[in-house]
């Protein structure tokens, strides 16, 4: 508390803030893929998904979107669900062979961490553990869209992907400038098939997101802007959310309607109290 208080007390304190470079957002956003992959001077898109979601084909409506923009796509749907450098080398080595000039991630964290990683081994020499470390890659990425199908990791806004380094053990990751995505598209008609308990889940790790960068001593004007509004947004929307997606399955909402209620009210409290911290320091 203290640290960021002596920050912010010099409110000339320089700061840059990185991000995507487009983002399209709203529903049916989905209808624009193949426009963004042209805006990008692709025609074969590389599509990366995990097999949960190909089984249930979710990623239908990009299918059709591209298809219906003349774009020539590949699905390639063995993202895996802990990548690793031996999965990100596959997934690269597919997207060559299909000689692919853009790459699309689609679906959750797994998936766009995948995406992000093959990106940049289609532009710059393997293997991705070279790689590892801040600002380690020379040569910008191949153009790169991403489309998340949750509301939870919020990998698509950012510039690293975490991987499990089949060397040395553990997990590592890439952090560079050229991993931030060309293109986020943000539908939420893609997760009207989530399962409540996972439309609750990925919305509070939202919520947590936003409440550490709140809290953070490396905030700025910019996030903290970002943050209190979706704080604000995030009580009034998660609980009847949950509740349509049990009124989808035909679900009785009272148990769920209990959590979603508790969630709240926590929450409540949470931002409350990171206000009242903030308005002190």
């Amino acid at each position: 508390g203290i640290g960021r208080l002596q920050q912010r007390e010099d409110t000339t304190m320089a700061f840059v803030h990185y991000t995507v470079k487009k983002i399209v957002h709203g529903l049916g956003a989905i209808k624009e893929a193949a426009n963004e992959v042209k805006n990008l001077k692709g025609s074969k898109a590389f599509i990366v998904t995990d097999p949960g979601l190909a089984k249930i084909g979710v990623q239908k409506p990009l299918e059709e979107a591209l298809t219906a923009g003349g774009i020539e796509w590949k699905l390639y749907a063995e993202a895996q669900l802990e990548p690793s450098m031996d999965s990100i080398q596959h997934c690269t080595d597919e997207a060559k062979a299909f000689g692919a000039d853009v790459i699309i991630g689609f679906g959750g964290g797994s998936a766009l961490d995948t995406t992000k990683a093959a990106s940049v081994l289609l532009s710059n020499e393997g293997p991705i553990d070279k790689y590892f470390g801040i600002n380690l890659v020379p040569n910008p990425s191949l153009p790169c869209i991403l489309i998340p199908t949750t509301s939870g990791t919020g990998s698509e806004m950012t510039n690293i992907s975490v991987l499990a380094d089949t060397k040395n053990g553990g997990k590592k990751g890439v952090v560079s400038e050229y991993m931030y995505a060309d293109t986020v598209i943000l539908d939420a008609e893609l997760t009207f098939g989530l399962p409540p308990r996972v439309t609750a889940m990925t919305g509070v790790d939202a919520f947590v997101h936003a409440m550490e960068s709140f809290c953070g001593i490396a905030a700025t004007p910019i996030t903290d802007a970002l943050s209190a509004n979706f704080n604000r947004s995030f009580l009034l929307a998660l609980p009847p959310i949950v509740l349509v997606a049990l009124a989808i399955r035909g679900i009785p909402p009272l148990p769920t309607l209990v959590i979603a209620i508790l969630v709240g009210v926590v929450c409540a409290f949470v931002i409350q109290d990171g206000m009242t911290v903030k308005g002190m320091f």
